[in-house]
């Protein structure tokens, strides 16, 4: 097998998969079957599962099939029906072999980019959680060579021309914006706006060198200033409001119980019953001081890592349509409701530790990786109530905060 250059975390070197002693698992919700696997899925000669796959085995419409996503297995939601005390009975009675594409590759991500191959995993994975976010360095990259598992599944494959029109200067923006994130002299929030304001800038340049000769002016310590961020209007509610509505509601039927648990926990803390109030309001301001934000101003590293991986994984600000600060809003809008639902915990338990804000992240980021089903309601109901503004967003991360602004 042939080599190829490999970029990943250094993380990914200690990565294993912990099989049934994980406290969660990969294997829930809809799970694409790729047309290789559906065929020996189909003349499987094992009784009990040749029966079951029969029932729960179906071949996507024409018009969304593809040889990786051919088929599927939908368990509503709900853990895959072929588990059993946290083992795959299909990898158990027949072997890897049998595993789809999907299977086999999950919780990593895979994307080929510039001749180089980039392998991340997904925080919704309990063991690659406690690697990548239980660690108070910035999170760091490798450049190998090695041989890539043939059966992985490939997220995206992009040539170089592709990059370019989707995002001049891709590769500068994307270093920069890891850059920000890591940038300790500020907190969390400050990092967060201030790389707002600079996707913004880019989106306006346009061009290639207009954008990489602002980058190099950023790093010879020119600055983005955002005007009137101590002025702006206080939307607390509307923030609570849409944050309930989008990433609390919906995702109640799903995700499993240890999720619902956190929510629980979340809706009790700021005593949420089916509205945001003024009390809730309140108890919002109140709790993100008392009982938040003094674990949240020792461990902001959880977040960085976080968000650095989600960059890397998610090739950011690449996009098949919109504009970089599109992805970008994307990114703001999982702080946010990360953020919200934390103050709710924190709330609810007097405080938070590390061992509950890494199971809550890790169960919060099977919603995320739903992608499209909240990205898009949510990206037009926050541009319709026009809560998509720097200056609100730092209003509403910092109730009582003393940190300086990023004017």
């Amino acid at each position: 097998m042939k080599e190829t250059p490999i970029l990943m975390p250094r993380y990914m070197k200690d990565f294993r998969c912990i099989g049934a002693a994980c406290p969660a698992n990969c294997c829930h919700g809809v799970i694409a079957i790729d047309r290789e696997t559906y065929r020996k899925y189909t003349g499987v000669g094992h009784p009990a599962l040749k029966e079951k796959l029969a029932d729960v085995l179906v071949v996507r419409k024409a018009a969304g099939r593809s040889a990786d996503n051919y088929a599927a297995i939908d368990n509503a939601g709900q853990p895959c029906v072929f588990l059993d005390a946290g083992r795959c009975r299909i990898q158990l009675a027949l072997g890897d072999s049998y595993l789809s594409r999907v299977c086999h590759t999950v919780p990593r991500v895979i994307n080929k980019i510039h001749g180089i191959t980039e392998i991340s995993c997904k925080m919704l994975c309990p063991e690659a959680v406690r690697l990548a976010l239980d660690n108070p360095e910035p999170m760091s990259f490798d450049l190998t060579a090695g041989e890539l598992d043939a059966r992985y599944q490939i997220a995206s494959d992009l040539p170089d021309a592709a990059v370019a029109k989707m995002q001049p200067a891709y590769f500068a923006i994307r270093d920069l914006a890891i850059d920000i994130l890591q940038d300790r002299k500020h907190d969390f929030p400050a990092r967060m706006i201030r790389l707002g304001a600079v996707i913004a800038e880019i989106d306006r340049l346009g061009s290639a060198a207009a954008i990489e000769q602002l980058i190099e002016q950023l790093r010879a310590g020119f600055d983005v200033k955002i005007a009137g961020v101590d002025d702006a209007a206080d939307l607390c509610g509307h923030y609570l409001d849409l944050i309930l509505g989008l990433f609390v509601a919906p995702t109640l039927k799903a995700n499993g119980p240890r999720y619902h648990h956190w929510l629980a926990c979340f809706l009790a803390g700021l005593s949420i019953t089916s509205t945001v109030t003024p009390a809730v309001v309140a108890r919002y301001r109140d709790a993100c001081v008392r009982h938040y934000q003094p674990f949240i101003s020792e461990h902001q590293h959880i977040y960085e890592n976080y968000f650095v991986s989600y960059l890397f994984a998610r090739l950011f600000p690449l996009r098949s349509a919109g504009t970089a600060l599109d992805e970008y809003h994307k990114l703001m809008w999982c702080y946010l409701a990360l953020h919200t639902l934390l103050v709710g915990i924190a709330a609810h338990r007097g405080g938070l530790d590390k061992a509950a804000v890494l199971d809550f992240i890790a169960r919060f980021s099977t919603v995320v990786e739903a992608g499209a089903d909240i990205e898009k309601p949510l990206l037009k109901a926050a541009a319709g109530r026009r809560l998509n503004d720097l200056k609100l967003f730092h209003a509403y991360l910092r109730p009582g905060s003393t940190e300086p602004s990023p004017a």
